[in-house]
């Protein structure tokens, strides 16, 4: 099976803030708990159909019915280290 790798170079940005974070949103993939089909259906040809409910139709937990996912990676940015003696 392929892969598709996306990578992420960090570089800080010039006067940014360290309070602030970069929000990056990845492009929609197929959800692969419903195949992208947003949910399923139970009917009596599904395993463990129960009669006395009949057929029903779930959403899927993972896209809430939409079919498709995607990842959102912040990144935030803050001081490290000890301050400079000249600024002590």
């Amino acid at each position: 099976m392929s892969e598709i790798i996306n990578l992420i170079r960090l570089k800080q940005p010039v006067g940014f803030k360290p309070t602030k974070g970069e929000i990056l949103k990845m492009q929609p993939q197929r959800c692969e708990k419903c195949n992208g089909r947003g949910g399923w259906v139970t009917n009596e040809r599904s395993y463990g159909y129960d009669p006395t409910i009949g057929e029903t139709a779930t959403v899927c937990p993972v896209c809430k019915g939409t079919g498709e996912i995607s990842a959102q990676i912040v990144i935030g940015w803050e001081s490290s280290g000890t301050v400079k003696e000249l600024f002590k």
